[in-house]
């Protein structure tokens, strides 16, 4: 084979076994890494941290209440402030987002729209610019502020002492501060958290009634303010077996003081009202209610066994709460019961006309107790066709001798007119406070113009 030829057949054995099966060019490459770039998306995120709680009360200092708020009880003009810590991720070229503080609250009565309607929040980087306000309660945050954030979330316990009264005493609510982060620009990227706080509760104005001896204990019920209180002036109303008009003719022979006592447990020791009285939270003070008869050896024979109950009703406002009433509080004293006299034959009265009827001895008989003092009363009897019609009793005198056994009874001594028959009755009043009737009452009359006095007989009736 000639050289040429030779040459030619090399050429196409090179062209098959390049060609493989049947195959294109197509199958060869050829690869190497000359360098290399990380690519690392960027990040957005917000993590709520502790919170520390302090209240402002006005007058006292700032106190930190973040362990001890469920302790205490919230007033109008308090102050609850709240800083929250939290935690900013956020990396990205040209990344901005706004975060949102949103306060909220749920519980009973009005008291969680009255702390969230006048609730203030701010916000404070440690790290960058300051975040910058975009609305009320949001602001633009950047990369550079990433790392510790403070929330200060204001709750101003009412707006002003007026607006609180009594209806928002004694609410609760438990507040929350939410934490919401959005991508600026229209971006879709957010994150959101909340920081949860303890329960807020109001105080609340009261006072418990329960009997001590010889009045009654105020205790109030306030845990964090005091309360001044006042007491109206005493009313007796009918008390058992007493119909309300014989109440209505009793009350006027009655005195009816009101008093303290110098601790809470009884009134055996008292002092005058001052009008205002005040209670430290949870203190306790005697209000003492004294019933007295101005005489009670008359009211004995007029109104025997007849009772009266003296109440009185306590107001008060809270020292520390402007605003806050206390429900009205009926504060009901002890009974007074007008004694009834025991009749005893031991005490027999006697009545005999001297000197032609001139005048008349009085005397008696005496077995019992010891006497403090005797009484001698009268009242009028006057003769009318359907009976003799009664007048009320009346002191013709008191004789402080307990031995004195006998008295001498002149017309002046008579406040009766003339020819007017009246009965006569002895009272012992012993030592002891009793009151003992003579069991024989008798009747005499002043005769025509002479004005003497004359004895008829015993009493009838009496």
């Amino acid at each position: 084979m000639s050289r040429l030829l030779s040459a030619a057949a090399a050429g196409v054995l090179a062209v098959a076994l390049l060609a493989g099966n049947g195959g294109s060019y197509a199958g060869w490459s050829d690869a190497r890494e000359v360098g290399g770039a990380q690519l690392t998306s960027g990040r957005l995120a917000v993590t709520a941290g502790a919170a520390r709680l302090h209240l402002d009360r006005p007058g006292s200092p700032r106190a930190d209440v973040t362990t001890s708020l469920g302790d205490r009880r919230l007033l109008p003009g308090d102050t609850l402030v709240v800083e929250a810590g939290g935690d900013l991720a956020m990396a990205g070229d040209g990344l901005s987002a706004v975060l949102t503080l949103t306060p909220s609250a749920t519980g009973a009565g009005s008291l969680p729209a009255e702390l969230i309607a006048h609730a203030a929040v701010a916000l404070s980087a440690a790290n960058g610019p300051a975040p910058v306000p975009v609305a009320a309660g949001s602001w633009r945050v950047v990369p550079a502020n990433a790392g510790p954030l403070t929330a200060t979330l204001t709750l101003p316990v009412g707006p002003g002492a007026s607006a609180w009264g009594a209806y928002l005493q004694g609410e609760a609510a438990t507040p929350a501060l939410a934490w919401s982060l959005t991508q600026d620009a229209g971006g879709t990227w957010s994150a959101a958290t909340a920081t949860a706080l303890p329960a807020v509760t109001t105080d609340r104005l009261g006072l418990t009634a329960t009997p001590v001896p010889g009045g009654t204990r105020l205790t109030s019920a306030a845990a964090e303010t005091s309360l001044a209180w006042r007491a109206s002036a005493a009313t007796l109303v009918a008390g058992p077996g007493t119909t309300a008009a014989e109440a209505a003719a009793l009350a006027p022979a009655l005195r009816v003081g009101l008093a303290r006592g110098t601790d809470g447990s009884s009134c055996a020791a008292t002092a005058p009202l001052t009008g205002t009285e005040v209670l430290a939270p949870g203190a306790a003070m005697a209000l003492c209610l004294a019933v007295a008869p101005a005489d009670p050896v008359l009211l004995s024979l007029a109104l025997p066994g007849r009772a009266v109950v003296a109440t009185t009703t306590v107001t008060g406002t809270g020292v520390a709460a402007g605003g806050w009433t206390l429900p009205a509080t009926t504060v009901t004293g002890a009974t007074f019961t007008v004694p009834t006299p025991a009749s005893d034959a031991g005490l027999t009265l006697t009545c005999t006309s001297y000197n032609s009827n001139a005048g008349a001895a009085l005397g008696w008989t005496w077995s019992g107790a010891a006497v403090r003092s005797w009484h001698v009363l009268a009242r009028t009897r006057t003769a009318t066709g359907t009976g003799d019609t009664l007048g009320p009793w009346t002191r013709l005198t008191t004789i402080t001798a307990p031995g004195a056994r006998t008295l001498d009874l002149t017309v002046d001594r008579v406040p009766v007119a003339t020819a007017d028959r009246f009965d006569l009755v002895l009272v012992a009043e012993t030592t002891a406070g009793g009151v003992v009737r003579g069991a024989q009452a008798v009747t005499a009359e002043v005769r025509g113009q002479s004005g003497n006095v004359g004895c008829l007989g015993p009493a009838r009736g009496v």
